[in-house]
């Protein structure tokens, strides 16, 4: 099945850069959009069958087919006659760190797709995306910054069954998982290896190899982008965001995102309020 029209579907862009929710497709339910939208769209096929049309052709996607929509990339999906889709799905703007884990096969420019075949990696992208919805439907301050940290929990996840880039090992994959679960706490290297049930110097060197980053670099970095989210969305208390991201020192956490942004976390607030400045 096809489109029926060349009408584009409505689009709302999002407060805070996120959507994160899920949908059954009715039979015959279709989305057009000729020019897409200016953010990512992640769709993921929970169960049922869908459409995706692109330019070199189309897809029939059953469950674990993932599809990655960027900016203003075509939409062009759907459910057929004869059967609902149901998918989990995102509209969201990924962070400069986050986007080399982007690079998906391409059924044409502008979109990737992946199979996610294994239950648990299906099961797991899944629950990411739900505790997402959740976090979205809740109130601020948190809510944006909660929701894009499990979107981006989500998209690492897909991006382990990525064959330009090799799968994630299940370990790693757990190691991730529990980095995510726990910001908001004190983590160790040992914590993270009896998690993903190695040991520190196996889980070290398996999470650096798959990932490009060592445990400690990768804890920092999911706690920074959220911290520039905080600031830049929120008027919460630099002391208030640094104790919530697991640091118990605000001072230590201030050089920390001075080191990565060139500027302390005030004078990066000040920044995002003024807008940016033009080139």
């Amino acid at each position: 099945m096809a489109r029926s029209t060349t009408t584009d579907t409505p689009y709302l862009r999002p407060d805070g850069g996120i959507w994160v929710d899920r949908l059954r497709f009715p039979p015959g339910l279709w989305t057009y959009r000729a020019q897409g939208t200016p953010d990512c769209l992640l769709l993921v096929t929970l169960g049922g069958h869908g459409r995706l049309i692109h330019e070199q052709g189309a897809m029939e996607a059953t469950r674990g087919d993932v599809f990655l929509l960027m900016p203003h990339a075509r939409h062009d999906y759907g459910a057929p006659a004869t059967s609902d889709w149901v998918v989990a799905w995102s509209h969201f703007v990924p962070e400069s760190a986050l986007r080399e884990h982007l690079r998906w096969p391409q059924l044409s420019p502008g979109v990737g797709h992946l199979a996610l075949r294994e239950p648990g990696l299906l099961r797991d992208v899944a629950a990411a995306l739900a505790r997402g919805a959740l976090r979205r439907r809740q109130a601020p301050p948190m809510a944006i910054a909660l929701a894009a940290n499990a979107v981006t929990e989500a998209v690492l996840l897909c991006d382990g069954a990525n064959p330009l880039r090799g799968a994630f090992d299940a370990r790693v994959r757990s190691a991730i998982d529990f980095l995510v679960r726990h910001l908001d706490q004190p983590i160790s290297v040992a914590r993270v290896a009896a998690a993903s049930g190695l040991s520190v110097s196996r889980i070290s060197r398996l999470f650096l190899a798959q990932t490009g980053s060592t445990i400690q670099g990768y804890l920092e970095a999911r706690r920074m982008e959220i911290a520039r989210q905080r600031l830049a969305l929120t008027a919460e208390p630099i002391m208030e965001i640094a104790q919530q991201l697991g640091f118990s020192n605000p001072f230590y956490f201030s050089r920390r995102f001075h080191r990565l942004e060139g500027m302390g976390p005030r004078a990066y607030r000040q920044r995002q309020r003024r807008g940016p400045v033009a080139p």
